[in-house]
Parts: structure tokens; C-alpha cells; sequence
């Protein structure tokens, strides 16, 4: 606590333990029925964001990204498909990335920043993808787009998710400063790269890879890549100058 002026004069920050009763593994306050004589838990708090019952579907267990792919899983930012499988394979569309990122912020979809006005002609109110939307024009991470169209059905490149992740990290002007960067430009396929500046970022963060000195930056982007970036991206948060979960406006 503390660290903060109050009435014009500054508070100390302070650091002090605190236990927290949990019930059954969630920090939910117990209570024991008087009737009963069974321990319950209340509604007051909200329950954890995991679903520990969450099994990794059998086209998923064997993927080389099964670990991350089991943590999305794990935070409902991912579910399987009416079949029951994850397709982990499946390329993705801009409109899959933002939903995604969205449930990565939220994962219980409890995103409450407004009715969606709709800004793009092509995500109407009632498109199962226009609270992901809102909450991405909240943060400011679609001001780059000029257009009326936002095009989700487009598929998601390497590139575009380097651009991505750029804005919503709050590092565009810095990307300015790496549009020259000798790594980016050492890349065999630099001059198919526009924004070397959000690439560079990226492999210096460590949230995207070139392998072989390769970036492939039109080269579609999976679920399962998708997932290791995201989750590679929650161990970051730490380190990085803008927390995503935090409101943008």
C-alpha cells in the first residue's frame, strides 16, 4: 500500500502479508451452512478463470504446441469445436486473432466497456466477434486502421501479428527506431518485410521466431502458433511497460 500523495503529502509505500482463505481451490469466502452444517462457497467474489477439468482434445495432445495450447485451454481462451477437437493446425483470420487476444485479456468474455457501436462496416452490433472489437478500439489497438472495412475473414499473416502485438504493447514509436535494425535486415527474406520495426521487436522479445533467418512474413499464422505467441506473451507481462489488461482510452 501506499506510494501515492494524499492531501498534498506523500505516502510511504508500504509492503505487508496477507492470507487469503480459498475453498476448494478458489478464493470465493467460505461459509457453513447453519442448516445443513456443509461448507459453502459464495458468489461474492468471482471464481477462478481456469477450468481444471479441461482435457486437451486427442488431435492436440501429440502437437508439438500441446503445452500452450493446454493453457489456453485451461483459461477458456481456447475451446474445442462442435466435434469435440481443437484443430490446432487450422489457419487463422484477423477476426479469430482478436477474439482470441480478447479472451486472453478476459477470459470469462465478462468485457463490459460499452455497448459495441459499430465503427466498421463489416462487423455489425450482432457479429459474435463485436465485443472482441470493442474492446480492442477501447485500447487503441486498432487506431492504425484508416479503413471502414476491418476485413476479420482476412487471413491472419506472421507480419500482421508482429504489427499486432507492436500496438498492443504500446511500442510503435519504438518500432520506428528498428525499422532499420540489423537483426530485421539480416533476415533472407527482409525485403518482403514492411514494418521491420514490429519484427525486430518481436524476436528481440522473444514472442516470434525466425527460424533458419527466415521470418515468412505472408505466411499464415496457426492456432498453434497463435497460442505459443500469446502464451509466451503472459510470462512477458512482467517485464513489458503496458500490462494489456489495462484500460486504454
Amino acid at each position: 500500500s501506499g506510494g501515492y500523495p494524499v492531501d498534498n503529502t506523500y505516502v510511504e509505500p508500504t509492503v505487508r502479508l496477507a492470507y487469503v482463505p480459498t475453498l476448494n481451490g478458489d478464493r470465493n469466502v467460505g461459509y457453513i451452512d447453519g442448516v445443513t452444517g456443509k461448507t459453502e462457497a459464495s458468489s461474492l467474489l468471482p471464481v477462478s478463470n481456469k477450468d481444471k477439468s479441461a482435457a486437451l482434445p486427442s488431435d492436440a495432445a501429440n502437437h508439438a504446441a500441446s503445452k500452450d495450447l493446454a493453457t489456453l485451454l485451461e483459461y477458456r481462451v481456447l475451446s474445442p469445436g462442435e466435434d469435440g477437437l481443437l484443430h490446432p493446425d487450422a489457419e487463422l483470420t484477423l477476426g479469430d486473432w482478436i477474439q482470441m487476444m480478447a479472451k486472453g485479456v478476459y477470459p470469462d468474455q465478462g468485457y463490459y466497456g460499452g455497448q459495441y457501436q459499430p465503427v466498421f462496416t463489416d462487423v455489425p452490433a450482432d457479429s459474435p466477434i463485436a465485443g472482441a472489437v470493442q474492446l480492442f478500439m477501447d485500447k487503441g489497438w486498432l487506431k492504425d486502421v484508416k479503413s471502414s472495412e476491418l476485413h476479420p475473414e482476412q487471413k491472419l499473416t506472421r507480419e500482421a501479428v508482429a504489427t499486432s502485438l507492436t500496438t498492443a504493447l504500446h511500442y510503435n514509436r519504438l518500432s520506428k527506431f528498428f525499422q532499420q535494425d540489423a537483426q530485421a535486415l539480416s533476415l533472407s527474406d527482409a525485403n518482403a518485410i514492411q514494418d521491420k520495426g514490429a519484427v525486430a521487436l518481436m524476436l528481440k522479445l522473444g514472442l516470434m521466431d525466425a527460424a533458419g533467418g527466415k521470418f515468412d512474413p505472408a505466411k499464415p499464422v496457426t492456432k498453434a502458433e497463435a497460442a505459443t505467441i500469446m502464451v509466451r506473451l503472459a510470462h512477458l507481462q512482467s517485464k513489458v511497460d503496458t500490462p494489456l489488461n489495462q484500460r486504454r482510452y
